[in-house]
């Protein structure tokens, strides 16, 4: 259910960021490029934090 919220929450950035002059002067293949990007850190970021606990505790 994370990964599916995180997913559109992808969707929902980029329309944030669209009024964004710097946003906008992108080709076609540098939007795509980003878009993967946004979408890989929304499933990537989340993870981290669910898993934080085991990727810090010390195991002896």
């Amino acid at each position: 259910m994370v990964r599916s919220y995180a997913v559109t929450f992808t969707f929902v950035g980029t329309r944030v960021l669209q009024p964004v002059p710097a946003w906008n002067r992108h080709s076609e293949a540098g939007f795509a490029i980003e878009i993967i990007i946004i979408t890989f850190m929304a499933i990537l970021v989340p993870d981290l934090v669910f898993h934080w606990s085991a990727f810090t505790l010390r195991r002896s």
